[in-house]
């Protein structure tokens, strides 16, 4: 059978469901036919729930499919439970099967299984163990003192009321009304926390978990009922309340089985649960009061059996109490090293720095000995997340750390202080000292640590006390300073120099005059490559401005994205080479010509790196390089290629395409975008394509209009 098809069966079914049973069993008599009627329309649900949760978690993922899949596993063991219990009321005994037997196991189970799949609908899983012990063991001790109110308040004197009813019967029917509380609040709580549209299967899913908890808390009703009425009896009201929660989870599963999109089963906001100083004391306060009163109720209870239950749960709770307070100090001592340790690479963080820094100092400055300290920064640490993502970036954080350890111990105590950023306190220690073991540590990481096949470099910049400070505050400052020195010498270590800091910047502002003029001249030549063109259009300014927003989609900082800009922006300026009659032929090129076309990205290298842009030039001689290592003119390979190469690759190709001129006809950007994909892992990289794909599509169905003829993007 088709999907289609089963899902409206399924649809129908859970429809006609709802409304005879809603409509029926109140109505039914007693005797064996009304028994059995009752009892398939109490049954006949849950396989249908169970195959819909089920099928609904072949087509999800993530929490979604989390939920789905304990739904349906609460459902499958609900089955079981309830089939072996009306075998037994219906062929074996009408009186019911003695409390408690496995029929009651099996309905813990699906209790648990549906009080899991309210965790999964909420960011719970996110915290740390210690925090989740700690709510599940405050969530048990709540509920072992609400099921001592309900045996005490109601269901002991209940059932003790009804001929038939036993210890075990009272006990196990305050079970009930916990369990549908506990899913009552729970339920409620998502709700409240709930952000984002309401699909129709996220309402009817809530609504089935409300009318069913609603329904445990009727069960003592029912087997009350139970036990009192003529064998054997139809469902009542605990069988008509959980049968229409279970036709409501029927019709949320067709829903989703029917939608198009696949959105997570629901998104909440975190609940707070860091909780005051003094809540939290009240929470323990409270607890122990409990703890006291159960026990006084324990020892003035007169039923024997009573006694036994009462002091039971008090030892219970008094067992949870003690262990959630030792949880909770191991929570907060958790909480303390998670803000002095970081995770990521295990070395102390920037406030242990801080307070050690500060203590030094204070040493220092008493023993008028010398204290150095040691800013270390990881070069194009961006970079490498960019191209090769976050774990790849984490490792290579946790490899420096390993490594600077390493090479400082027993000289200095190393922290991070930053993303990519990590310093060394190293008392008692001159600067020629400091010189020494930076210069093996730099070495240390550049040997051996590689990303991608290129080593990972580290830039040092070292400061002493109290030479070139006198307090925490400036020797950080100088150092600082010092590695911000080394950034612009190119070196891998500068110690701080007063002279350079205050040198006068008119030999900086003239510097930089020479670097705009440059730059101006290179756009100009630029310019006029591009009017040597047939077609003459302003290809490189329409790569440019994709290019700027392909490099702010990628998190790329300000002055980043102005290089790839910038780049972009000329990136076709060695074409000043090229004769005119090969830069105008749009037929077969010979083998001298195609030699000359390969040599204009070595040529826009040499023009760039002589207008004062050397990093620009670097990948504008690979931007002609493909991943598959078939592209000019070095033939590299995959992640060898620059980050900034690749983007205009994939930039250049796309403007090209969509680009209607004299000799070709622009294709849609549906086609383009198809054509750069077909071409991922070949031409291009496959990440940044998909990448890529995103931001023009997002352009296309921007609310507010983009000029995509300005990007040089032609709308289909």
């Amino acid at each position: 059978m088709s999907r289609p098809f089963l899902i409206r069966f399924f649809a129908w079914a859970a429809v006609i469901e709802l409304v005879v049973a809603t409509a029926v069993l109140p109505l039914l008599a007693s005797g064996f036919g009304a028994a059995v009627a009752g009892e398939f329309l109490y049954l006949a649900p849950i396989p249908v729930a169970a195959f819909c949760a089920y099928w609904c978690a072949r087509i999800s993922r993530g929490a979604e499919r989390r939920f789905w899949l304990f739904s349906g596993f609460a459902f499958t063991l609900m089955m079981a439970s309830e089939s072996w219990w009306t075998y037994h009321v219906l062929f074996v005994d009408p009186a019911g099967v003695p409390l408690p037997n496995w029929f009651e196991v099996l309905q813990a189970a699906a209790a648990v299984s549906f009080l899991v799949m309210l965790v999964s609908l909420t960011e719970f899983g996110t915290d740390p163990l210690p925090t989740r012990l700690r709510v599940y063991l405050e969530i048990l001790s709540v509920c072992i003192v609400l099921f001592v109110a309900a045996y005490m308040g109601w269901t002991a004197g209940l059932v003790h009321a009804t001929p038939g009813g036993t210890e075990a019967v009272a006990w196990i029917a305050a079970i009930y009304p916990v369990v549908g509380l506990a899913m009552l609040i729970g339920i409620l709580a998502v709700m409240w926390r709930r952000r984002g549209a309401w699909r129709p299967w996220q309402v009817l899913v809530t609504l089935a978990i409300v009318i069913y908890s609603l329904g445990l808390m009727t069960w003592p009703l029912w087997y009350v009922e139970f036990l009192t009425a003529p064998k054997p009896v139809s469902g009542g009201l605990f069988a008509t309340v959980a049968t229409f929660g279970f036709g409501l989870l029927v019709m949320a599963g067709v829903y989703r089985l029917t939608a198009e999109e696949e959105p997570a089963a629901f998104v909440t906001r975190r609940f707070p649960r860091a909780a005051t100083a003094w809540g939290a004391a009240a929470f323990a306060v409270a607890l122990g009061a409990a703890v006291v009163i159960m026990a006084v109720i324990g020892a003035q209870a007169h039923d024997a059996y009573g006694k036994r239950v009462i002091w039971t749960a008090t030892l219970c709770l008094a067992g949870l109490v003690a262990l959630r307070s030792l949880v909770q100090a191991v929570e907060r001592a958790a909480e303390r090293r998670r803000a002095t340790i970081d995770p990521v690479t295990g070395l102390p963080t920037f406030s242990a720095f801080r307070h050690r820094l500060e203590a030094a100092v204070r040493d220092a400055l008493y023993d008028e000995t010398p204290l150095t300290l040691t800013c270390f920064d990881i070069d194009g640490f961006k970079r490498i997340n960019l191209a090769h993502g976050h774990d790849v970036g984490d490792s290579v954080l946790k490899q420096v750390a390993c490594v600077l350890s390493a090479s400082l111990a027993g000289r200095a105590q190393l922290f991070r202080a930053g993303r990519d950023v990590f310093v060394a306190v190293a008392p008692r220690t001159s600067g020629v000292e400091a010189l020494g073991y930076a210069r093996v540590a730099v070495a240390a990481v550049d040997r051996e640590i590689h990303v991608g096949g290129f080593a990972v470099p580290v830039s040092a910049g070292i400061a002493v006390l109290p030479e070139d400070a006198r307090t925490a505050e400036d020797l950080v400052e100088s150092a600082s300073a010092a590695l911000a020195q080394t950034k612009t010498a190119g070196t891998h270590i500068v110690r701080f120099e007063k002279s350079v800091v205050s040198t006068d910047d008119t030999e900086h502002r003239l510097a930089m005059a020479r670097s705009r003029a440059h730059i101006a001249a290179v756009r100009a030549l630029a310019l006029a490559v591009e009017q040597r063109e047939a077609a003459g259009t302003a290809h490189g300014r329409a790569v440019a401005d994709l290019s700027r927003r392909f490099g702010e989609v990628l998190g790329m900082d300000t002055d980043e994205v102005a290089q790839l800009e910038l780049g972009a922006l000329v990136h076709d300026v060695g074409k000043v080479g090229i004769p005119d009659r090969v830069l105008s032929n749009r037929g077969a090129l010979t083998d001298t010509e195609r030699k000359s076309v390969e040599e204009h990205a070595i040529l826009g290298e040499r023009i760039l790196a002589a207008a004062g842009m050397p990093g620009v030039a670097s990948w504008i001689r690979s931007h002609h390089e493909r991943w598959d290592g078939q592209g000019y003119p070095d033939g590299l390979r995959g992640e060898e290629i620059p980050l900034q190469a690749r983007i205009l690759m994939i930039v250049g190709s796309f403007e090209a395409m969509t680009d209607a001129n004299s000799w070709r006809e622009a294709v849609s950007v549906d086609d383009a975008i198809a054509e750069l994909r077909l071409c991922a892992g070949t031409q291009f990289d496959p990440h940044l394509v998909e990448v890529f794909a995103r931001l023009v599509e997002g352009m296309q169905t921007a609310p507010a209009p983009i000029a995509l003829e300005r990007l040089g993007i032609q709308s289909s």
